[in-house]
């Protein structure tokens, strides 16, 4: 992966000195990071898939595969994702040949001929379960098909991630309010529920969505350099400081109406801290010294907040409802993952210890309540008790995303502060 070095470089960052202590511990994390990325890969590839080399739909919280159980667009493109930046990060041929299947599965069973875009489910048999367009789904499938692409220096692929990007350009945009529409049906007329899950607000527009579309964009401007990709990135960053953090608490709203009203009193702190960081990467695609300036201090001030979420016990609450307090106190797989990565990232952007040592403490809350006795895929997640979650230990929405690229990322910005 060549994203991370491109970023320290157009950033100029110089690491901060590290005590010969320092550099130890960080030597056995990167070195943790690294197994843990093979185990979550190897995982996959030995539970998760038919005879055929077709990833299952769904694995319960006990184990027990679900054969004819959907097959979601996030999940897909979440795999396509992994085994392309799991092959470009260690270069093990099984991933390279499980990409290039899903790949070719993504495209043929999900990829609408018709309409253009991404059904949102298929079935067991790969045939259209719900053809709505969801944008973040879009957005989902151009980050996994545009790092596939820069992965294989693939002309076909990078072709078809630029197809891709026209098509949530033209379909998905909101060319008078700025962002993105939520969901459309099939042929990207407008329809009622716009809904990604059972849990968000039916509203207009949502940060999740445009985090994801930012997330996507950047990639695909690592793999072409397109400056219509670059024009939308900025345009993408403006929104998120005029409309989505919060200047006074650096907190992120997370629905709104079409014209950009806040509708909900939310903060999620896994969305806060995975955002301090994908932000300032998606400000380096520009290379806009000031706006690079700009984001880089809101990206440390987002990490800061983003602290108010962990516990004394190293874990990361999930939500807090703001007009009533009500705190979520149930601490689930991905916020850790993204806790691993924003303060380590946060750490390497001002050398402030605090943030390495909650990085550390993230990693290990991890491994004492999320892996299992045996290596592979994580748990959903512990309750406010600290009783695990009974829910999929693989599926819909439970991917290898989130926790192998924080083992890669992670990896990454140890490397480049040992390597000074």
């Amino acid at each position: 992966m060549q994203a991370f070095k491109h970023t320290m470089h157009q950033a100029m960052l110089q690491p901060p000195s590290l005590p010969p202590m320092l550099e130890e511990l960080l030597k056995t994390y990167r070195q943790q990071c690294v197994r843990e990325l093979s185990e979550i890969v190897d995982w996959w590839s030995s539970r998760m898939q038919d005879d055929a080399g077709v990833f299952y739909g769904r694995m319960t919280h006990a184990g027990a595969i679900e054969p004819a159980a959907a097959r979601g667009l996030v999940l897909y493109s979440r795999l396509l994702w992994t085994y392309s930046a799991a092959f470009a990060f260690r270069k093990k041929k099984a991933d390279a040949a499980t990409a290039h299947r899903l790949y070719q599965y993504l495209r043929q069973n999900f990829f609408d001929p018709q309409f253009g875009g991404f059904y949102w489910s298929v079935d067991c048999e790969g045939k259209c379960l719900n053809d709505r367009k969801q944008t973040y789904g879009q957005a989902f499938a151009l980050y996994a098909v545009s790092t596939y692409a820069s992965t294989f220096q693939s002309e076909a692929a990078t072709a078809f991630a630029i197809n891709i990007f026209a098509c949530i350009e033209q379909h998905c945009k909101d060319l008078k309010g700025g962002g993105y529409i939520e969901a459309f049906a099939r042929n990207f007329t407008a329809i009622d529920d716009l809904r990604l899950s059972d849990k968000d607000a039916n509203v207009s527009k949502s940060m999740n969505t445009h985090l994801h579309v930012l997330e996507a964009y950047s990639s695909l401007y690592h793999a072409t350099g397109n400056q219509q990709v670059r024009q939308a990135i900025i345009d993408l960053l403006q929104l998120f400081q005029q409309h989505i953090v919060s200047p006074q608490h650096f907190t992120q709203h997370l629905f709104f109406d079409v014209d950009w009203q806040v509708q909900s009193h939310i903060i999620s702190y896994g969305h806060d801290i995975e955002a301090s960081w994908l932000l300032y990467e998606a400000a380096c695609c520009t290379a806009d010294k000031e706006l690079m300036q700009q984001v880089a201090s809101l990206s440390v001030s987002m990490a800061a907040a983003a602290m108010k979420g962990v516990d004394d016990d190293g874990g990361m609450w999930y939500e807090q409802h703001t007009d009533t307090g009500v705190l979520n106190k149930e601490k689930h797989w991905w916020p850790q993952a993204e806790a691993m990565v924003g303060f380590m990232h946060a750490y390497c952007m001002g050398g402030n210890e605090r943030m390495l040592e909650q990085s550390v403490k993230s990693w290990l809350f991890i491994c004492k309540n999320l892996k299992s006795d045996s290596p592979g895929e994580w748990h959903w997640g512990i309750d406010e008790n600290g009783h695990p979650m009974h829910e999929d230990r693989a599926g819909f929405w439970k991917c290898p995303y989130h926790n192998s690229r924080a083992c890669i990322e992670t990896a990454q910005r140890i490397g480049w502060l040992l390597h000074r």
